[in-house]
């Protein structure tokens, strides 16, 4: 303990001992007693508050942790809507319960050596919190930040880890979405049943316009897309559940009020560019940006959904003759 925290302890003891010894001749209530607990009191009190300032200064992942929580998560930022949803505080707390354990960060920053790239299949590599918002998670390459900032329509291939289900970030969509781009894409891509949690994954999503409000559901995923290996195959279920959330743009309307545009538009914007919104009342209305790592960024400014692949095409008839390109040919059947 400190110097100077020892030395009013000892005499705040000693005058406590000093005062139950002399309670014969002094009232228990006397003024010079209770000016002698408060000030006891009061240096009991600041040394307990630095005591704990300089217990979370020790503590800097804690800080971090809590740092990258409120860019990265949208409820943590709820206090920034005008009219935060109703359920904000249940998201904040969900939030706060969810985030992993340093353990789970370690393993997040270990598989960030891997790269963010495979030069042998072209396929882009995912950490697990990696999201449409900020490409690689924890990274300050503005480059790699905005790899995913594609225009709509723009599809990606890449390619999750396992375990993405406990992915620090959280997931705001359902089933094939769309997703607010602050979501984990893998861990939605499992929710979407694209993705295994148990094995290494590759699937293609796109980007897509960001809509007013995204679904909650319990989605059911599964540990394995493919064959099941022998060590889990006596496991009588292969599915996992995700835990989605919902986010609503409450002033989301805003945004095409004739007055908001005049004002924060360039002039003749709506007269130039009809049915379209200028990037000013978009960032104030249906994104929440700021800097962050000298990096200005925005989340809600794009959704992304997953491709699903089409079926085995049906042979119709299932056997017969049929023609290719003028001759007649037998076989089991023709693609229909």
């Amino acid at each position: 303990m400190p110097r100077y925290f020892a030395l009013p302890r000892t005499e705040c003891k000693g005058a406590a001992e000093r005062t139950s010894e002399s309670a014969g001749d002094r009232p228990i209530g006397s003024p010079r007693q209770r000016r002698l607990r408060a000030v006891c009191l009061g240096l009991a009190t600041v040394a307990t508050v630095l005591l704990v300032a300089r217990s979370m200064a020790s503590s800097p992942d804690k800080a971090e942790s809590k740092t990258l929580q409120s860019f990265s998560y949208p409820a943590a930022l709820g206090r920034l809507q005008r009219k935060p949803r109703a359920n904000a505080t249940s998201i904040v707390s969900a939030l706060s319960s969810s985030t992993s354990s340093s353990a789970a960060r370690t393993t997040e920053l270990f598989r960030a050596n891997r790269g963010t790239f495979d030069e042998r299949t072209g396929i882009l590599l995912l950490q697990c919190s990696d999201t449409v918002q900020w490409g690689s998670y924890q990274s300050k390459d503005s480059a790699l930040v905005g790899r995913f900032h594609g225009e709509v329509g723009k599809r990606y291939t890449v390619e999750c880890p396992t375990y993405c289900i406990q992915a620090e970030t959280n997931v705001y969509g359902c089933n094939n979405g769309p997703y607010m781009d602050t979501s984990s894409i893998c861990k939605a891509a499992i929710a979407a049943g694209v993705a295994g949690n148990k094995e290494i994954s590759t699937f293609t999503f796109r980007i897509t316009e960001p809509v007013q409000e995204y679904e909650a559901c319990q989605a059911k995923g599964k540990k394995y897309l493919g064959a099941i290996p022998l060590a889990d195959a006596a496991a009588s279920n292969n599915g996992v559940t995700v835990s989605t959330f919902s986010w609503k743009w409450e002033q989301w309307g805003w945004a095409t009020r004739p007055d908001n545009v005049k004002k924060i538009c360039t002039s003749g914007w709506a007269a130039q560019n009809p049915g379209k919104l200028c990037d000013g009342v978009k960032e104030k209305y249906r994104q929440n940006c700021k800097m962050r790592d000298g990096i200005y960024n925005c989340f809600g400014a794009r959704s992304f959904s997953f491709l699903v692949a089409s079926s085995s095409p049906v042979m119709e008839p299932s056997a017969g003759v049929y023609e290719v390109k003028g001759r007649r040919e037998r076989g089991r059947g023709a693609l229909t």
